[in-house]
């Protein structure tokens, strides 16, 4: 029994000192690093160049611009493996002349590291000194405005107006790759173009571009006398015109006419009226306006207005139509006598009806402007042959001498600039 023990313990002994086989263990993981060697920031000539950039890296590596904007860059390789590593960034010439700048960005796994790379703008080392504008000459209406300078400089630019031009102002500068500068002219009521110069000025090294403002004056027009009597036997009749732009003449009636005009300023325009054979006074409008090029309105829609009353013996039943441009309504070539009466109105019917400014029968005068009234009294005018202009939406009417050029004449509503001389001729029993 004893030996049967003895061989049991014995056996548990060489079991307990068998030394167990071990698990294996996982490496230890690898930490993603990468590491300039060089500066952050590199600086390239505006010439262009290239420059290097060393590193090294845990692992395999890639090189990449951060974003569109360092499109001029060029970066090679663009990938790598582990341990150092070195890339090229290249570029040509810099034409701006604004510096620029990309950022190379260097990526190991999760690791990366980034590198600006700069490019001198083209002044900097180059370019000889120089201020450009956008424009040299700006022209403002007489009503005035704002207007734009770009200004493209590689120096520093100050600005000045010159004195005496009061009328500009500076309203606003943004700054962008260039300066540009916005400016205020305030209207101009002088009978007078007025001119101003902007002044772009770089001390140092005596830079200077100009830009030359030029403000249309307020047209004027100044007629010396505005009733010419003559005889009978006719004759000639000087009429004395200042202005400060050119004119053209509307006359009314055939037997005056005008002999050759001379030339642009304070001048005298010169007619001819024929002899009266008739006994009565007859009287003739000349019309001085602006000369322009723009032709007239084209009154060719159907009208719903028209003209009613005595007008051609009518006793107050038959419309004469009228057409229109959209806004103003024209009775061309009407021809009243001095008793006539009339008034205007809508589509025919009484109900909307313009007359004049009271309930009174009103004698109305010609070439200027004469308010209406909805229900107004009775329009009349002096004998004549008349082209007669409505505008409903202000209620106004213009009476002008059949064939006068209305937007010349009254600047189809506006402030016009326009004069009437009325020559006045004896009848041939009064000479």
């Amino acid at each position: 029994m004893k030996r049967v023990i003895f061989a049991i313990a014995g056996f548990l002994a060489v079991f307990s000192c068998t030394t167990p086989e071990e698990e294996p263990q996982p490496e230890p993981s690898r930490k993603d690093t990468i590491t300039l060697s060089s500066p952050a920031g590199i600086t390239l000539p505006v010439e262009g160049g290239s420059a290097t950039i060393t590193f090294s890296a845990s692992g395999d590596w890639t090189a990449a611009l951060a974003n569109d904007r360092g499109s001029w860059l060029d970066v090679s390789p663009s990938s790598g493996s582990k341990d150092e590593g070195s890339i090229t960034v290249s570029a040509g010439e810099n034409p701006d002349t604004d510096d620029r700048s990309a950022v190379v960005r260097l990526t190991c796994g999760k690791a990366s590291a980034s590198v600006t790379v700069t490019q001198k703008q083209k002044d900097a080392l180059t370019q000889t000194p120089s201020i450009s504008l956008s424009t040299d000459k700006v022209s403002i209406g007489t009503e005035g405005g704002t207007f734009t300078v770009d200004v493209d400089a590689n120096v520093d630019v100050t600005m000045a107006i010159t004195a005496g031009a009061e009328w500009l102002s500076e309203v606003s500068i943004s700054s962008t790759c260039t300066n540009s500068y916005t400016f205020q002219a305030t209207a101009n009521d002088s009978p007078d173009q007025r001119e101003g110069t902007i002044s772009f000025r770089n001390e140092a090294n005596g830079l200077e571009a100009t830009v030359t403002v030029t403000q249309m004056q307020k047209n004027a027009l100044i007629i010396a006398q505005t009733l010419y009597e003559i005889g009978a036997n006719g004759g000639n009749v000087s009429i004395e015109a200042a202005a400060n732009m050119e004119l053209d003449v509307f006359i009314s009636l055939p037997w005056v006419s005008q002999v050759v005009i001379k030339s642009l300023g304070t001048r005298f325009y010169d007619f001819v009226v024929e002899p009266n054979t008739g006994n009565e006074v007859r009287e003739c409008e000349i019309i001085f306006y602006v000369k322009s090029e723009e032709p007239e309105a084209d009154y060719s829609q159907d009208s719903p207005w028209g003209v009613i009353g005595t007008i051609g013996g009518d006793a107050w039943t038959t419309d004469i139509e009228m057409s229109t441009d959209g806004t103003w309504h024209v009775a061309a070539g009407i021809t009243v006598s001095s008793s006539d009466e009339f008034k205007f109105r809508r589509d025919k019917d009484g109900a909307v009806n313009f007359g004049g400014a009271d309930n009174n029968t009103t004698t109305v005068s010609s070439n200027v402007a004469v308010p209406l009234m909805q229900g107004g009294g009775n329009l009349k005018l002096a004998a004549g042959t008349y082209d007669m202009y409505l505008n409903p939406d202000s209620a106004t009417a213009y009476f002008l001498p059949a064939g006068a050029p209305f937007a010349r004449v009254v600047g189809a509503g506006s402030t016009p600039v326009s004069a009437t001389v009325k020559i006045s001729q004896a009848g041939a029993d009064g000479d």
